[in-house]
């Protein structure tokens, strides 16, 4: 079973509301979370994850070729589970360090 401290938790289908989301939408944000997101911040503890990781991140997926749309979706996905966390108060977040992130360009 996946820890909810890390953030492998956030592609269960249970994180961030996404039983909300259509199965095409939902297995496309899930692909990138897997692929993108969690090799490389995928370990860290929830409330250690900084601003600073989060634009490691994006500076790592941009040297591997990621194209720009995947990167801004990979920090737009992060930012909304980020965000619902902090709004439903699960896994001791209080602010979500990904939105202070500006978009890739």
């Amino acid at each position: 079973m996946v820890s909810r401290s890390t953030g492998s938790a956030w592609s269960s289908p249970d994180c961030a509301g996404l039983r909300k989301l259509g199965y095409r939408t939902w297995l496309s944000m899930d692909i990138r979370i897997r692929n993108h997101v969690i090799p490389l911040i995928g370990p860290k503890m929830l409330t250690e994850l900084t601003r600073q990781d989060v634009v490691w991140m994006i500076e790592r997926l941009a040297e591997r070729g990621v194209n720009p749309p995947t990167l801004q979706k990979c920090r737009d996905h992060l930012v909304s589970a980020l965000g619902q966390a902090v709004k439903e108060r699960t896994w001791g977040l209080e602010v979500n360090v990904a939105a202070t992130v500006d978009a890739p360009a």
